[in-house]
C-alpha cells in the first residue's frame, strides 16, 4: 500500500478533518483543539460538555492503533497549539526527545513538542490543560482561530462545506 491509500482507509474523524483541510489549504500542520472538536459537534449535532469533547478527542488520539499518530505541538504561524499528523516510522527520527504517549499496545500514538507550554506528561495531564486553555473558547461555540485579528470565531461557512463533505467515520 502506498502512502495515500493508507490515508484514505484511516477511520478517524480527526485524521481525516486535518487531512482534508491540509488539502484545501486551510491549515498548514495541524488544527486547533476547539477546531477539531467544533467541527465534530458541527456533523454529529452531538454537544458534549467542553471538558468531555476534549477528553473524547485525546482518548481518541492516544488510544489509536492507526499508523499515523497526533502530534501535539505550538503553531508559530497562528500563535496556538495545534494538532497535526505524523507517521509512526517518522517517530524515531524526528521526536527522539520529545514526550511520546503509547497506546494500550505500547504502540506511540500522541506526540507531545511543547516546549514553550508544558502541558504536562500524562493524557490526564494533557486532557487537563487543554481543558483549562479552551473550555471557554469551545463553550462559547468559537471554535476557529482568527490569526488576523487575533481572537476565536465561529467556524466560516466555506469551512463548514467542507466539513460537511467529511464522514464521520468510513
Amino acid at each position: 500500500m502506498n502512502d495515500e491509500t493508507d490515508k484514505a482507509e484511516i477511520n478517524l474523524y480527526w485524521f481525516r478533518l486535518i487531512e482534508t483541510l491540509k488539502k484545501y489549504g486551510k491549515i498548514d500542520i495541524g488544527s486547533t483543539i476547539p477546531y477539531l472538536i467544533g467541527a465534530k459537534r458541527h456533523k454529529e449535532k452531538i454537544i458534549l460538555s467542553p471538558s468531555d469533547s476534549i477528553s473524547n478527542l485525546i482518548l481518541s488520539i492516544s488510544n489509536s492503533n492507526e499508523d499515523y499518530v497526533g502530534v501535539l505541538q505550538f503553531c508559530e504561524t497562528i500563535q496556538q497549539v495545534v494538532i497535526g499528523i505524523t507517521h509512526r516510522e517518522n517517530i524515531e527520527n524526528h521526536y527522539k526527545s520529545d514526550l511520546i504517549i503509547r497506546n494500550s499496545q505500547g504502540l506511540p500514538s500522541l506526540i507531545s513538542i511543547l516546549d514553550e507550554v508544558n502541558y504536562g506528561n500524562t493524557v490526564e495531564d494533557i486532557i487537563n490543560s487543554l481543558v483549562s486553555a479552551y473550555s471557554f473558547q469551545i463553550s462559547l461555540k468559537m471554535y476557529s482561530w482568527d490569526s488576523f485579528n487575533q481572537e476565536w470565531v465561529q467556524i466560516p461557512d466555506e469551512e463548514l462545506e467542507i466539513i460537511e463533505n467529511i464522514p464521520i467515520s468510513l
